[in-house]
């Protein structure tokens, strides 16, 4: 009796340093194996767009309170505060089943739950970048999207734009380090930090003002 009453406090206490206004929801979610609070509004048009029915009814995975869309939106907002939902599209939630907790964020598919419909131990990382290095390879991205830049392309290189704004550009570490070269020293550093991991296939995202290095 009194190891329950001790945790319905601890709990209670627990969540009153969670703050929420009304309307909103406090939920609970796992990333690399700790918990974390989170609160969110259900009723926001981008959340409840990305919420599944059984989500919203029964919460996430095993353990897990908050829906798959609320993880996804703070870690991608740990990395950079000012990305929009717009420009989270591409990103998709890596779940290690074992663990029964979120990993980090990869880009590809997702199913319902915004969990990549390919796990991989692809993981994605903000790069350190200035305006001019990001403006850069957004214009080389763009470059490729659009199929006007033949040498990138018989690299391997490929790129999506898309109708977010983001671009998407993919293509092995060593073509996209050499490609780099020609873009100035600050986009050759950014796009050779994943080559630094020895990835084998990197991804490229270019959001608004962010650059996005994902690579194992």
């Amino acid at each position: 009796m009194r190891l329950c009453l001790f945790s319905a406090l601890a709990t209670l206490a627990f969540w009153a340093t969670v703050p929420a206004m009304a309307g909103e929801v406090a939920c609970l979610t796992s990333i690399n194996g700790e918990k974390r609070p989170l609160v969110y509004d259900p009723d926001e048009p981008n959340v409840r767009a990305n919420i599944s029915w059984r989500e919203r009814n029964f919460g996430g995975p095993k353990g897990i309170e908050c829906p798959g869309f609320v993880t996804l939106n703070a870690i991608l907002k740990d990395m950079d505060p000012q990305i929009t939902y717009a420009e989270q599209a591409p990103f998709c939630l890596q779940f290690d089943d074992l663990r029964q907790t979120y990993t980090g964020v990869a880009v590809g598919a997702r199913n319902a739950a915004v969990i990549c419909r390919k796990p991989s131990k692809t993981l994605c990382q903000r790069v350190n970048a200035t305006r001019d290095t990001v403006l850069a390879v957004a214009g080389f991205a763009g470059s490729v999207a659009t199929g006007s830049n033949a040498a990138a392309t018989a690299a391997g290189i490929s790129a999506v734009a898309e109708a977010s704004g983001v671009t998407v550009l993919s293509g092995t570490a060593g073509a996209l380090g050499t490609a780099a070269t020609s873009l100035g020293s600050g986009a050759a550093a950014a796009l050779a930090a994943p080559a630094a991991l020895a990835a084998t296939a990197v991804t490229v995202v270019v959001a608004g003002g962010a650059l996005y290095a994902c690579a194992e």
